[in-house]
């Protein structure tokens, strides 16, 4: 596979529905591993498929680009390691999941016409494709094996951790609200603002002498949760405003407070419930926790497994790329 192929495919199969650069970037070797290299429009191309995620919404000035760049190199390094990795170990990936892949690659153009343009605009082929797709997944299965499948807790570890982090098992009080809801307008005037808690005070005082509260809420309410009786769910203590939390702690379960003014309208609030603050106990937070536990091992093991393939490869930067978090470069 030529370079520009690659590069092609690295447009194709991570910036789906995109378009491909105007001008291809020259040929450039701006680093090599172990003898691989990776040029210079595979590191656009990596920049490219960054902005979204790194600048959304921010202008790319020249020291962002340089930033940019260097995030760019590490992955593309990181990933050719990898790469390099899976192959010494002889991974392989299966045809049916090489072709379920591709189907989502192609899924993601508007036809398979629009997909089969792309791929002759590129001057490759759908074999490019499934190879680009091939080299992904090993790297996928190099990580499963070397990382994730090399993690194990245990849950006398998460019950050892759990004794000595009880604090952050505490659960703090909670309250299970019901509302309705009479949205005031962005430009009311103080007027209409009068109009509206008078109504609300009104429907306080039907639900005050018999009206039921899931009648209030269907006759009255404005706000998202109508559907669902106006239920707000449980909320934890210090989610409310000050002086609407205060008084709905003061009431006993079934009783009603407000009405309360808000930048969105006045709501009357029904208590349901209030839970204590209480120590979850450990049968209760196992499963999260032991999922946790891993989920941060995987991580600490991720990066100490890039660091020893990093350590073994002759990593060669080509460029003078100076950053402080740039791959250990030889010249």
């Amino acid at each position: 596979m030529t370079k520009k192929i690659a590069y092609l495919l690295l447009a194709l199969v991570f910036c789906s529905g995109g378009l491909f650069a105007a001008e291809m970037p020259p040929e450039k070797i701006v680093a090599s591993i172990d003898g691989a290299g990776i040029t210079e429009a595979q590191l656009q191309s990596e920049m490219n498929r960054l902005i979204p995620q790194i600048f959304f919404h921010q202008g790319v000035d020249e020291d962002k680009k340089n930033v940019l760049r260097q995030e760019a190199l590490k992955n593309l390094i990181e990933k050719e390691l990898k790469y390099q990795e899976a192959v010494r170990l002889g991974l392989e990936v299966k045809k049916k999941v090489l072709k379920k892949e591709l189907n989502k690659v192609i899924a993601s153009y508007p036809s398979q016409k629009a997909f089969d343009e792309r791929l002759k605009a590129g001057h490759f082929t759908r074999d490019d494709v499934i190879q680009e797709i091939r080299r992904n997944k090993l790297i996928e299965l190099a990580y499963q094996k070397e990382v994730v499948e090399k993690v194990q807790v245990a849950e006398e570890q998460a019950k050892s951790y759990y004794e000595k982090n009880k604090e952050k098992f505490v659960q703090p009080v909670q309250i299970h609200l019901r509302n309705i809801l009479l949205k005031v307008p962005p430009l009311a005037d103080d007027f209409e603002k009068k109009t509206l808690r008078d109504k609300s005070e009104a429907i306080v005082k039907k639900v005050q002498e018999g009206l039921t509260f899931d009648e209030a809420v269907a006759q009255y309410s404005e706000g998202p949760d109508k559907e669902k009786g106006g239920d707000m769910g449980w909320l934890h203590k210090g989610r409310l405003a000050p002086e609407i939390e205060k008084a709905v702690m003061e009431l006993k379960s079934g009783e009603i407070a407000g009405p309360f003014e808000t930048f969105k309208g006045f709501y009357v609030f029904r208590l349901e419930k209030i839970l204590p603050e209480r120590m979850s106990p450990f049968d209760e937070v196992k499963e999260k926790l032991i999922a946790g536990l891993k989920e941060r091992a995987v991580e600490e093991r991720g990066k100490a497994w890039i660091e020893e393939l990093k350590s073994k490869a002759k990593i060669v930067i080509v460029e003078d790329l100076k950053h402080e978090n740039a791959p250990p470069a030889e010249k």
